[in-house]
């Protein structure tokens, strides 16, 4: 699909090891490490992602330790993982072993798991990874790692210890630019490992951009393509725009979730008057059918205007149910319009209609 757009746009794609040799030259190698292009251009974007961070106290192997790419290359599902990092990445994987029949354990310094989303969804989630055997231990921090025969094993500073057949180090990521000698284009990595850029994804160099995993987060394909495009236009003196504030987050999780907007933490701590509107997957006829009952809708609107502020989504299909309370939340819509509207039934979408009576409600009973 992408050699096809390529090919319709004119794009020469040319495979290779890139380096930078100034900021307007970069080598092209082959595997061998043979030069075959020398390609100046005036305008540069580096597009290469993020790698797992890898300490060097850490004895990494392709067996027992692994990180997240490492752990693709096992041909086998262990009996026991242990998941070092509550994240996303530490999440997700954790989840898809838990569903395969393996006995997981996330192990993370904070207190829940996935601390970024909305305090509720999380608990939503732990709950969710409780039911199909998957374990989270809390507010603990690792201080010695090594293989002891063929098995994992962790001490933590709390002194308390536990072993696997597999662990999965899932704590933090950096910039992937090995043997890209960003050093010669006048770049370097900022405090936490990712090329710094400006809100137009400019570099240190301004003839060079960067975007994507690169410069750490949200870290989402979705975000990286619009900051690539935003880049590009910028590059190429087109009209542009400001990277968007708010966009949908979505981790497969098993429940996967997606979420857009703000969430009670974040109204709470700015002063909002809010009020919150909630809809369960039990209380949707699609979820009865399907035989997925675990789920809920919860849609965060002022109290006052009844504009939606956020809406956060956890169950199956999530990431693309979050696209309708994202562009209702960008026309700055109010939580009645979704009770005017008629939705197919039976379908996960009527969530939004059953959470947003469910909302209104209580502003109608507050009245009272």
């Amino acid at each position: 699909m992408v050699y096809r757009q390529f090919k319709k746009n004119d794009i020469r794609f040319v495979q290779g090891n890139a380096r930078f040799e100034s900021p307007n030259l970069l080598l092209i190698m082959d595997r061998e490490y043979r030069i075959c292009y020398q390609i100046k251009a005036k305008k540069v974007l580096i597009a290469t992602g993020s790698k797992p961070r890898n300490p060097t106290n850490i004895p990494f192997d392709n067996e027992v330790i692994l990180d997240s790419t490492r752990l693709l290359g096992i041909n086998n599902v262990p009996e026991t993982m242990l998941v070092l990092g509550g994240g996303i990445i530490g999440s997700e994987y954790a989840s898809f072993f838990a569903a395969l029949g393996s006995e997981v354990t996330i192990i993370d310094k904070r207190e829940h798991i996935l601390p970024l989303l909305d305090h509720e969804i999380g608990i939503h989630l732990q709950t969710a990874l409780t039911n199909i055997g998957l374990k989270f231990l809390g507010n603990k921090e690792p201080e010695e790692i090594k293989r002891i025969d063929n098995k994992a094993y962790v001490k933590f500073k709390d002194g308390s210890e536990i072993t696997s057949d597999v662990l999965l180090y899932a704590l933090g990521r950096i910039a992937n630019v090995d043997g890209l000698h960003i050093e010669n284009a006048g770049l370097s990595l900022g405090s936490h490992g990712y090329i710094p850029v400006n809100a137009l994804f400019q570099t240190a160099v301004p003839s060079i951009y960067a975007i994507g995993d690169v410069i750490g987060g949200p870290s989402l394909a979705s975000t990286s393509m619009e900051q690539g495009r935003l880049a590009s236009l910028h590059a190429c003196g087109e009209e542009t725009h400001y990277f968007p504030s708010f966009y949908p987050v979505g981790i497969y999780t098993i429940p996967e979730i997606s979420c857009c907007g703000y969430t009670e933490t974040q109204l709470r701590d700015l002063g909002y008057h809010y009020e919150v509107g909630r809809a369960y997957y039990y209380e949707i006829a699609r979820g009865h059918i399907t035989g997925s009952n675990v789920g809920m809708f919860k849609i965060l609107f002022h109290a006052e205007t009844l504009e939606i502020l956020g809406v956060h989504i956890i169950g199956r299909s999530a990431t693309e149910l979050i696209h309708i309370g994202q562009i209702a939340s960008g026309f700055r819509a109010k939580i009645d319009y979704f009770i005017d509207q008629i939705f197919n039934y039976p379908t996960y979408a009527e969530g939004y209609r059953v959470a947003a009576l469910n909302g209104f409600n209580k502003i109608k009973l507050k009245k009272k």
